[in-house]
């Protein structure tokens, strides 16, 4: 392979984690898999594992309003910061679904 070559002419070599692919599989870094379409175009998904965690943790943060173990601005921080990282990747109508998943009824906290 010609990288391999010209590490080796670098003095470099690879360690045995190291995978070499086409561009086409995509990047997965910093939890958004980033990868091309035939056409060329950019197309940035959130991991799978990182929308399973949100959704767990909207339904343990009703739990825990509920029994008044975490206030409604704690909350309202972990989503901002969530959102913000979803934001990296094509992703307005999840980001909408988890909005909407996080919408407390009068019932969820402490009168």
């Amino acid at each position: 392979m010609r990288i391999r070559e010209h590490l080796d002419w670098l003095g470099l070599e690879l360690n045995n984690k190291t995978q070499i692919f086409p561009l086409r599989n995509g990047v997965d870094y910093l939890g958004v898999h980033t990868y091309l379409t035939e056409s060329g175009k950019v197309i940035r998904k959130l991991r799978q594992s990182s929308k399973k965690r949100m959704k767990r943790k909207i339904r343990a943060f009703k739990w825990k309003f509920a029994r008044g173990e975490i206030t409604f601005e704690q909350i309202k921080r972990s989503m901002q910061s969530w959102l913000a990282h979803a934001r990296r990747g094509h992703t307005y109508h999840l980001r909408q679904r988890i909005i909407r998943r996080c919408v407390f009824t009068e019932g969820d906290g402490k009168q």
